[in-house]
């Protein structure tokens, strides 16, 4: 099956990490009107395991206790 991984950034967890810096797919920083190119620094914290298929989508919880991912597989898990 498919695995979801969680990552630490920085030290913080990724949900705090997302909400400090905005990253688009080629992994530059988005800051005001320029772009500037960062090089990724973080590590693998946690191997989620479960969906069949491959993952569409994650979202942490208000609180941030909890994690939901949506699978090609149509599941939802809850983590």
């Amino acid at each position: 099956g498919h695995e979801a991984s969680l990552m630490e950034v920085d030290g913080q967890d990724a949900q705090s990490a997302t909400e400090k810096v905005a990253t688009d797919a080629t992994g530059q920083t988005q800051s005001g009107d320029h772009q500037q190119q960062r090089k990724p620094n973080y590590k693998l914290k946690f191997t989620l395991e479960g969906h069949e298929k491959a993952i569409a989508s994650v979202k942490f919880s208000n609180c941030g206790k909890y994690l939901a991912s949506a699978s090609a597989d149509k599941t939802v898990m809850l983590w």
